[in-house]
């Protein structure tokens, strides 16, 4: 859960399974718009407290950002305990690695463009502190002419590729993601859009409930920001609805999750310093 709060926040780093046309081109897309945001504003220093539903204090991020934006460097505590560790590094204000440092646990990733700013290559090693193993993961993408996602071709240390396949419309939008190994289909995600074209829901088949259910469901306000979505996993049993609000230069100051009986898990709100 805090993962994808701050996934949602800040940057786009967690290797989640699931949806990579979400995670991996529109998560970044988000990252460098919160990053021009940051930099326009000449943040230094944000701040987020987390408080339960019991009104305790349970999480504090603290982000700081030089003056030339090449490394961000973040810290997220849970209960005064260290849990999280990010370095953000940036080249001519593109996100070019993101090491990430968990205890027990080392993940880099390194990001590569195509001159019109397109990701082309994604590459995350995670190590293992205590066995000394590590796990990579490749994600090789191509595009159409026109610049839309064609294919991505996923290589993970000790299996086998995947290859994921869009599916766009006349307009670029991607349809359809789906998921081939071995010449066969193993997943596919739909996505549908609103009127302004942003991304409405993520749906794939539940074989439990054996029809088409959606992974997310967003709502945005009329300046095209996201202030609601709908989080849902464990066959629909697991649901978390998150609702967001910002301030008038497009930072974020708050973030509410609560649970599927709509009661409250975290409420995180942010500060700003300038430099």
């Amino acid at each position: 859960m805090r993962g994808l709060m701050l996934f949602l926040f800040i940057t786009q780093y967690s290797l989640v399974s699931g949806q990579y046309y979400y995670t991996d081109l529109i998560g970044l897309q988000q990252t460098q718009k919160n990053y021009e945001i940051i930099r326009k504003n000449r943040i230094k220093l944000i701040s987020g407290t987390g408080i339960d539903a019991e009104g305790n204090v349970t999480i504090l991020s603290r982000t700081e950002i030089p003056t030339d934006g090449k490394k961000i460097t973040r810290t997220l505590s849970e209960n005064n305990s260290i849990k999280e560790l990010v370095y953000q590094f940036y080249e001519l204000g593109r996100l070019k690695k993101t090491t990430i440092k968990k205890p027990g646990t080392e993940t880099i990733i390194e990001y590569q463009y195509n001159p019109n700013g397109l990701l082309t290559t994604l590459i995350s090693i995670t190590k293992d502190s205590a066995s000394g193993s590590s796990i990579s993961e490749l994600h090789q993408w191509e595009y159409s002419s026109g610049g839309t996602p064609k294919k991505m071709i996923k290589k993970t240390s000790g299996m086998d590729s995947v290859t994921i396949e869009f599916q766009t419309d006349s307009a670029g939008l991607v349809l359809e993601e789906t998921w081939i190994k071995k010449d066969k289909k193993i997943e596919t995600y739909y996505f549908y859009y609103n009127s302004e074209n942003r991304i409405s829901d993520i749906v794939r088949y539940n074989t439990t409930a054996q029809k088409l259910l959606p992974d997310f469901v967003f709502e945005y306000n009329e300046n095209g920001q996201l202030i609601k979505m709908i989080q849902i996993g464990l066959n629909g049993r697991n649901i978390t609805h998150w609702n967001y609000s910002y301030y008038p230069n497009g930072l974020r100051e708050k973030e509410i999750a609560k649970d599927r009986n709509k009661s409250l898990i975290i409420s995180t709100q942010y500060q700003f310093e300038k430099h």
